[in-house]
């Protein structure tokens, strides 16, 4: 499960994802943080 930060905005993720469902959104998410965690 994919879990934001209290002061996290998702307003304008949103925005620039018209169409997707929640689950395409969480997809989304977890696979821009496997790079992200690579570089960490």
């Amino acid at each position: 499960m994919t879990s934001l930060s209290p002061d996290a905005n998702a307003e304008p993720m949103d925005a620039l994802t018209p169409g997707f469902t929640g689950a395409a959104l969480a997809n989304l998410v977890d696979e821009a943080a496997i790079p992200a965690m690579r570089a960490a």
